[in-house]
């Protein structure tokens, strides 16, 4: 068959013709020669029935859509603890509630697709596909999702700290005076005082601090003794 005629049979194939059945030679192993009809082959599968079956329905947007108001009520309540109602509207609070909304909303995306592939390893094994390769990429989505909760909860715990500096440097933005004071560290703030009866606040070390609490309770033990003693 010549390479022209091999082009014209292939036209009408793809214009949905049928090309005429060719013969080839029979095996003449056994000392015969007739030709048998060889029928051609040819795929009427559509599209459709070539998809492959879907175990269950993801919608990416909706859930997407639903994680979010989730990452936005989780900072929203934490920002609402910690910072005071006049300072939540600032610009900066409001710009950094929007950056932890899109982190949280990741975490929260990834546990969300591990689960989805684990339904899918589940289903698939409950067809009857038990290959050793789906319970060894199960057991490491588990892994997954284990440790991106564990990060969730660190980044929830890292956000109050961050709100918490947050406040203080807002209110030292706008002017009060006692916010640097107040952002100090608790171990760092000594209450006295002096032999006049004035309290006055003292910033130190912790070494100091504990003296001083110590002295403090002490003095406060011997006040009580000799209230005590003159019952």
């Amino acid at each position: 068959m010549s390479i022209k005629s091999d082009r014209v049979d292939f036209e009408k194939l793809l214009n949905g013709v049928d090309p005429p059945q060719t013969t080839v030679p029979a095996d003449t192993s056994y000392g015969t020669s007739t030709a048998a009809p060889v029928a051609p082959v040819v795929d009427n599968a559509t599209g459709a029935e070539c998809m492959e079956v879907k175990m269950f329905d993801f919608d990416y947007d909706a859930t997407r859509k639903r994680l979010r108001k989730r990452a936005r009520k989780t900072i929203q309540g934490i920002v609402d603890h910690i910072v005071p109602p006049e300072l939540v509207n600032d610009d900066y609070i409001q710009d950094k509630m929007e950056q932890d909304i899109e982190t949280l909303l990741g975490l929260y995306m990834q546990v969300e697709l591990n689960n989805v592939m684990q339904r899918s390893i589940t289903e698939n094994v409950s067809r009857g596909n038990s290959a050793p390769r789906n319970y060894e990429v199960f057991t490491q989505i588990t892994g997954s999702i284990k440790d991106i909760n564990k990060q969730i909860i660190d980044t929830e715990q890292r956000l109050r700290k961050t709100y918490i500096d947050l406040k203080y440097e807002v209110r030292e933005r706008n002017g009060d005076s006692g916010a640097r004071l107040e952002s100090l560290p608790s171990s760092q703030i000594v209450p006295q005082i002096g032999d006049d009866g004035s309290k006055t606040v003292t910033v130190t070390s912790s070494k100091d601090l504990i003296a001083n609490a110590k002295s403090l309770y002490l003095k406060k033990i011997k006040e009580a003794e000799v209230v005590d003693g003159n019952a």
